[in-house]
């Protein structure tokens, strides 16, 4: 008699393959988040929450910005308030509204106030981009800074904001300088680019 193949199916945590990056100890220090990411001209991130203060303190660091949100839900208190205050309706999202340059769109500059205006040059001439995956949830937090010489890959817990960066979270940074592991992640990184959605300048301005 056949046994009922109920298991013979590989369960679906098996299916997908997980990539990791082995890495070997050399050193331990205590450094200050500007310590970390000063000196780079390009920034590349994915961050599943963020907030808008540290964004705008980036944007005085580096000459190109990309930022790619982990999730569709995973918007900060800041972000947040921002949908709340734009009347959308229910199970209407923060891409959606970006995309119909509905109310969100018109909220965005009054919410941001005087020192979010500093962001839209940048945002204007595409030096400073956003991205959202929306395919799969990412909960990664893995940072890419480079320059004509220098390359530099921070991941670990830390999100992108100032709670997560200036310690009053407890967080892990692990940190790879060279260009070897900065072109293997991002590799890594560009394996999202067809499905991560560009959150259209044209509609923020």
């Amino acid at each position: 008699m056949e046994t009922a193949g109920l298991f013979q199916e590989k369960p679906q945590s098996e299916r997908r393959a997980l990539t990791v990056f082995r890495a070997t100890m050399t050193s331990r220090q205590e450094a200050s988040w500007r310590e970390l990411f000063e000196g780079f001209d390009s920034l590349k991130a994915i961050t599943y929450s963020s907030g808008l203060d540290l964004i705008l303190e980036l944007a005085g660091m580096f000459r190109d910005i990309e930022i790619t949100f982990g999730s569709e839900r995973i918007l900060s208190r800041d972000h947040a308030i921002l949908e709340q205050a734009s009347h959308i309706a229910r199970g209407y999202t923060f891409v959606d509204a970006i995309a119909d340059q509905k109310a969100f769109v018109e909220r965005l500059g009054a919410e941001l106030g005087k020192s979010g205006m500093a962001l839209l040059p940048r945002i204007a001439d595409q030096t400073l981009r956003f991205r959202l995956l929306r395919k799969m949830p990412s909960h990664e937090k893995l940072y890419l800074l480079a320059n004509a010489r220098n390359y530099r890959v921070i991941t670990g817990s830390a999100n992108l904001s100032l709670a997560a960066l200036s310690g009053r979270h407890k967080e892990v940074y692990v940190v790879f300088d060279g260009e070897e592991a900065y072109r293997a992640f991002d590799e890594y990184y560009t394996r999202d680019a067809g499905e991560a959605d560009a959150v259209s300048a044209e509609h923020l301005l």
